[in-house]
């Protein structure tokens, strides 16, 4: 007897962020010093009933071309990275057209000689990623992330994820599911 198996790798992941309650909107910042947690007037937040993918709620973001480069931050999550291959966080499009965002990943350590607000951008990891129309699960893998400076970002000390519009017109994206990934 012939029996045609698939074998699925075991997976274990930690749910940074999954919108399911007003907690996790407390922790996303906009552009804006103070915000509340519902975002601000040039960047709305809200939990939606839309497009989630772990739960029935994601969040709603509009991203507004108001500011040099217009984002929303996370913090407040598990900062210790090491032990998880890959970032994950999915992301849905209703727009036709694909949009390019950059997502920011920082930790903890910090130069405390270096004042400027410009070197800021030397202790950050970048990348720029392409939203196509519909779902998306933006990946980025952990181990081997680099800062602008060359230095390895502190994956045992992480502090912020940040998500850029960087196409300079006003969209609103639905994100949901922020996690890190790692094989059994």
């Amino acid at each position: 007897m012939f029996v045609n198996s698939t074998f699925s790798k075991a997976i274990d992941k930690i749910v940074l962020f999954s919108f399911e309650n007003e907690k996790d909107l407390k922790l996303v910042e906009t552009d804006d010093d103070d915000t509340p947690a519902n975002g601000s007037k040039q960047f709305p937040l809200k939990i939606s009933d839309k497009n989630a993918t772990d739960g029935k709620y994601s969040l709603e973001v509009t991203f507004t071309d108001v500011g040099v480069y217009p984002g929303i931050f996370f913090s407040g999550f598990e900062k210790n990275w090491d032990d998880y291959e890959i970032l994950k966080i999915d992301v849905y499009n209703p727009t036709d057209k694909a949009l390019d965002f950059d997502i920011g990943i920082t930790d903890n350590v910090r130069d405390r000689k270096e004042t400027d607000k410009d070197k800021e951008y030397a202790k950050r990891y970048t990348t720029t990623v392409s939203i196509v129309p519909g779902k998306n699960t933006i990946e980025i893998e952990s181990q081997g992330i680099v800062k602008y400076n060359s230095k390895p970002v502190n994956l045992k000390n992480m502090k912020q994820i940040a998500i850029f519009n960087n196409t300079k017109t006003p969209v609103t994206l639905y994100i949901d599911n922020i996690r890190l990934e790692r094989e059994k």
